[in-house]
């Protein structure tokens, strides 16, 4: 099992078609759905089962799972990033397969339509498609209990950091805010992130920076400033770093 980073560091909704998906067992902040448009997936989330045309395998925030595609298939992934949920009214229960064909087709019509507009993110009127989506699969379908629970240590510790890192966050200040000693702490993190908190957090303010600037409101050194880098020097040299590794 591994944790897919990007998806979080990246905070963005995705659309993406895919033909014979598998994807080994993984977790991440993000709501998944999965839309089979012909033929089936096996799927695993604490639960097996297989989903077929129609029917839309639904991936809880920081749950595991997995997928392979049973015979030759067709399915659209639409990722919800945790920004675009973490104020939806009641919360996001658990969900597993969403069967009912009809109402995903419609469930379809509005993703395709968020797809219109997934250039320009954040925007309006994509934040109302996801909250149609949500809104249309909490009031059709009925929660489930799922036996698979997110990671007990990492899941909590991404949630602080990005929603904390325009602040000033040192490897002794967070470990000792969640109960362990720094050298433990950084071991795990490696482990489970694949790079050091240091670099992480970096990358988030990264890629803040560059959405605030590439919108053209605000200024480059201004955008690097306010995403929590201390200099535009440390920017530069965190993407710099990255681009040669």
């Amino acid at each position: 099992m591994y944790y897919e980073p990007q998806r979080d560091i990246e905070n963005r909704i995705s659309y993406r078609a895919y033909a014979n998906s598998s994807v080994q067992l993984h977790y991440h902040r993000s709501i998944e759905l999965v839309y089979v448009l012909k033929g089936s997936i096996s799927v695993n989330c604490g639960t097996a089962y297989t989903a077929e045309k129609d029917d839309i395998a639904f991936f809880p925030s920081g749950y595991p799972h997995s997928l392979t595609s049973i015979e030759p298939s067709h399915t659209i992934t639409f990722m919800i990033p945790y920004s675009y949920f973490k104020d939806f009214a009641g919360g996001i229960p658990i969900f597993a397969k969403l069967d009912d064909k009809p109402i995903n087709r419609r469930i379809l019509s509005f993703i395709s339509e968020a797809n219109r507009h997934i250039r320009q993110q954040p925007n309006v009127f994509l934040k109302s498609y996801i909250d149609l989506i949500l809104a249309t699969i909490t009031h059709n379908y009925m929660p489930i209990s799922c036996s698979e629970k997110c990671h007990s240590f990492i899941i909590p510790i991404i949630s602080y950091i990005n929603e904390n890192y325009k602040e000033k966050i040192t490897l002794e200040d967070i470990s000792r805010h969640f109960g362990y000693s720094k050298h433990y702490f950084s071991r795990l993190f490696n482990k489970f992130i694949g790079c050091n908190l240091s670099t992480y957090i970096n990358t988030l303010r990264s890629s803040a920076a560059k959405e605030s600037f590439s919108s053209g409101k605000t200024k480059k050194t201004a955008s690097i400033l306010e995403s929590g880098f201390n200099c535009t020097s440390t920017f530069y040299r965190h993407n710099v770093v990255n681009k040669q590794s």
